[in-house]
């Protein structure tokens, strides 16, 4: 079967984690000459996510309606509750195509499937408690399904988490809905993709916050030509910002860069093909009650042909200190810095962020003081330990 996109990108939640799902299904699955795929290899990737065996562990719940009627609708079962169960029971549920398009229909909603889909004659369905039930729309299509890839009863499905941008995505001047509240209904392609998509961009999660990655609508045409080589580079990029916001229990925009710009690992993957700019935007999804919102969204920047990556010997120096005054700092930020010391760690940081951003030793000679200061409000915690005489001699010599 064929595997295609045929919309353009944009920043919403909806096609960010379609085209996410797009570069991980086809660095998975397509052939030699990156046309066709088999559903077995992607009945694979989805019993992989689901089971996370070779995979990370997606901890993403579902909320509201999404497990009482979507999911039941679906699956014919209310106690899947997150990713991992909805990826097993898609994996039992073959389709046709992945050729996944969109349209706005006469009763304004966005389908998101095939074109069959897409063009299946549509009628108001019987309301469940709270708009987006699977039961809100029918398609008349094939045997009552919407037809090709099988959208299943109730003719799409419509999760929470495809309408947490409340699709304003979409080319709303065009079709006369700036004001309107888009209701999104996919089909079983659409839907397989889509949480492709998110376990894909999956990065972690603290509580009910999700940190999803995504390739910027920049680099996303870079990445569709050569999808496994991006997104090597971005789990790279994804390993050190989970370490970074369990650690500090969220998200802190100067922090997080940092952490991005000193990830040794990914910068060899972008030497290793010859990347010199990756652009990719971090974005914290909040589960609430019966609803998703979207808090907050960070661009990460990363360029190869930093000066600082010339001494790798002072870059391992400088993720070591990053390491070590995390601790600290993010007792700062969560009000717990009963000594003092979080304060100066998280100043150190700060400045440390500057110092590589710019390159100006400066910066890094204010860093290095904070830590003195740091060490003078907690002795026991060490911290002169870590400014060592080749962090000393560098910062002279810059």
């Amino acid at each position: 079967m064929k595997l295609k996109l045929d919309f353009p990108p944009n920043s919403s939640i909806l096609n960010s984690a379609l085209y996410e799902g797009y570069l991980f299904v086809s660095a998975k699955c397509k052939d030699a000459e990156g046309v066709e795929l088999e559903w077995e290899c992607v009945e694979k990737l989805l019993k992989e996510v689901g089971e996370s065996k070779g995979w990370k562990e997606v901890r993403f719940y579902l909320v509201g309606n999404d497990v009482k009627a979507t999911v039941k609708k679906l699956c014919g079962s209310d106690e899947i509750t997150d990713i991992r169960g909805l990826t097993l029971c898609l994996s039992g549920k073959p389709v046709k195509s992945m050729e996944v398009g969109q349209r706005i229909s006469e009763s304004k909603e966005l389908l998101v499937g095939d074109a069959s889909f897409l063009n299946s004659p549509r009628r108001r369905g019987r309301k469940g408690k709270g708009e987006g039930t699977a039961e809100s729309v029918v398609g008349e299509g094939e045997g009552g399904r919407g037809g090709g890839s099988g959208s299943g009863v109730g003719g799409g499905y419509a999760f929470q988490i495809m309408k947490v941008d409340r699709y304003q995505g979409i080319s709303v001047l065009e079709s006369n809905l700036v004001r309107e509240q888009v209701t999104v209904y996919a089909d079983l392609a659409a839907v397989d993709l889509f949480f492709l998509g998110v376990a894909s961009a999956y990065v972690t999660s603290v509580g009910t916050e999700y940190y999803l990655l995504f390739f910027s609508e920049e680099t996303l045409p870079q990445a569709m030509k050569s999808p496994r080589m991006w997104l090597s580079i971005k789990d790279s990029l994804a390993n050190s910002l989970s370490n970074v916001i369990q650690r500090a229990g969220g998200v802190q925009d100067e922090i997080l860069t940092l952490s991005s710009i000193l990830n040794y690992a990914a910068v060899q993957e972008m030497w290793k093909w010859n990347v010199m700019e990756a652009n990719l935007r971090l974005v914290k999804v909040v589960g609430e009650h019966n609803t998703y919102k979207v808090y907050e969204e960070i661009p990460i920047q990363v360029f190869s042909n930093r000066e600082i990556y010339s001494d790798e010997k002072f870059l391992v120096r400088l993720q070591n200190l990053v390491s070590f005054l995390l601790t600290p700092a993010s007792a700062y930020l969560r009000g717990r810095d009963t000594l003092g010391d979080g304060y100066h760690a998280y100043q150190a940081l700060r400045y440390l962020y500057a110092y590589v951003v710019t390159g100006n030793g400066e910066y890094l000679a204010k860093a290095l003081r904070e830590v003195h200061e740091a060490h003078r409000a907690n002795e026991r915690r060490g911290y002169l330990g870590w400014v060592t005489s080749r962090l000393i001699t560098r910062s002279s010599r810059t």
